[in-house]
């Protein structure tokens, strides 16, 4: 709240200086304009969160791993500009399943870091992926994905609230 409010009034005090300006001579009014251009853009003491590194797609990741699932996962994250979070009960099988795919992940300067969690554990991926912001949505590859759990588990029913990310369900098979 002490960022909101911080942020409010310092576009309070911007709005209230908007035109003070506007009766300087140009040569002043260049002059102010250079040392607002060399000062570094929060120098009024407001602190902005640092990024804690890119944004990112999180895979559910089961016994197998569909290639439509895997090019849908690609694209957005060519498209969003983030990287591939995987989520799984084994990093071991998780890398494993990953490996065909490593090259176009690499050329397409796609980070990849995997996550383990207990493969029946709902409140464990709930807490991982609330306490992640950077996530901003999973895919589920397939019926025995960890991600599973939230979809079909009646998540608002059992008093976990509901799911802290968006939930894409990637079919198998592509419609031609």
């Amino acid at each position: 709240m002490k960022h909101l409010t911080a942020c409010l009034k310092l576009a309070q005090s911007g709005f209230a200086f908007a035109e003070s300006g506007e009766m300087l001579p140009g040569r002043d009014k260049n002059h102010a304009l250079a040392q607002v251009a060399s000062r570094p853009a929060l120098s009024m003491g407001l602190k902005m969160p640092e990024a804690k590194g890119r944004r990112q797609i999180g895979l559910g990741l089961g016994a197998s791993l569909p290639p439509a699932v895997m090019a849908y996962v690609t694209s957005a994250c060519r498209r969003m500009d983030a990287d591939l979070s995987v989520l799984c009960a084994s990093a071991s099988a998780a890398s494993a399943l990953l490996a065909p795919y490593r090259e176009a992940l690499e050329s397409a300067a796609i980070g990849c870091n995997t996550v383990e969690l207990d493969a029946n554990d709902e409140r464990a991926l709930t807490r991982h992926l609330s306490a992640n912001s950077r996530v901003i949505f999973v895919v589920s590859s397939g019926a025995d994905d960890p991600v599973q759990l939230l979809i079909g588990s009646g998540i608002g029913r059992r008093g976990f609230g509901t799911a802290p990310v968006p939930i894409v369900v990637v079919a198998s098979e592509l419609a031609s």
